[in-house]
């Protein structure tokens, strides 16, 4: 029998707020991902595992979390990030966190910096593909984690290098800062062409995708169409067309452009039990007007309230006696 060839996957696993953002503003080694790791990544400090991971001590809960927390651990060999996430990490991280080479995408010429235990940083100034390889023969077969920061994702995304991510939603807006993809196209464009077999990509793949930017996008995924141009001439003329609905993923801003201009027929609106205090309004400043009707609601088990509204003419104007 042949000896089976095991190839390493590349892989990322990132928290990211309700709006996109996977860090904060006025990021630095004074202020790691701009203060915003303990709203993105709280259910990750929950987890035991988390923490056993990393040496230490702590958490409170071992579940679904936990495994998914151990498994992506186990599975990577080896590590590649960026120099901020870098510089940001340097002055805290404990000896021997990764147990594992990282490879640092930096200008900087260094030393490699060698740990107590299993972990060695290496220094990486010829791009992706460089620290990609070397990567490979330190996993020994096992994954490669593309560990952030959003950039260096991005890079490797747009390369078309990424096999399999993890995006963990956390129920916060945080209104700035740094969105881990640009438009929700490159993310969807990066995981669903490399699935066989799969009935939800087979759908995402065979279906027209119509992308509103106001710049070039990788468009080798079958079936895109750039919308670049008069994006509201151009929707309006979408929806003259006989056909199925047209559904929008992501953007608020689009979805406000759209509503301003009479453009959404539907909505589907998930409300969760939740007070954010502040943070980035579906429905903000600006909002025009509008009627709509409720047509369908369900409640989960969990208390969010799954809502689906229909326009319904002009708003009515009057007073509680009419």
């Amino acid at each position: 029998m042949e000896d089976e060839i095991i190839t390493s996957k590349i892989i990322f696993d990132s928290g990211i707020s309700l709006d996109g953002f996977f860090a904060g503003e006025n990021r630095g080694p004074e202020n790691p991902m701009g203060g915003a790791s303990g709203k993105l990544h709280a259910w990750m400090f929950k987890q035991k595992a988390f923490w056993k991971n990393i040496n230490m001590e702590g958490g409170s809960e071992h579940g679904a979390d936990s495994e998914l927390i151990d498994d992506v651990f186990a599975r990577t060999g080896a590590y590649i990030m960026g120099k901020r996430m870098f510089d940001e990490g340097e002055v805290v991280w404990k000896e021997d966190l990764y147990k594992a080479d990282v490879y640092v995408l930096t200008t900087e010429i260094r030393e490699p910096w060698v740990q107590k235990g299993t972990t060695t940083f290496y220094f990486i100034n010829d791009g992706i593909q460089s620290a990609l390889e070397k990567a490979k023969q330190s996993a020994n077969g096992k994954d490669i984690r593309i560990q952030g920061g959003a950039n260096t994702i991005q890079q490797f995304l747009k390369a078309g290098l990424i096999d399999e991510f993890f995006i963990h939603i956390a129920p916060v807006f945080l209104g700035s800062g740094i969105r881990l993809c640009r438009v929700t196209y490159e993310i969807f464009a990066a995981h669903w062409p490399s699935l066989k077999d799969d009935p939800t990509a087979d759908l995402f793949n065979r279906i027209n995708k119509y992308v509103v930017t106001k710049s070039s996008a990788n468009t080798t995924w079958e079936n895109t169409v750039l919308l670049n141009q008069d994006t509201v001439e151009q929707i309006k003329s979408l929806k003259l067309t006989n056909g199925i609905d047209l559904q929008v993923h992501g953007s608020g801003n689009l979805i406000q452009s759209l509503l301003s201009h009479g453009l959404i027929d539907q909505m589907n609106i998930w409300i969760y039990p939740l007070v954010i205090g502040k943070g980035k309004r579906l429905f903000g400043d600006g909002t025009v007007p509008t009627n709509f009707k409720l047509v369908k609601h369900v409640v989960s088990t969990t208390g969010v309230i799954i809502t689906s509204f229909e326009q319904d003419g002009k708003v009515p104007i009057g007073s509680f006696a009419s």
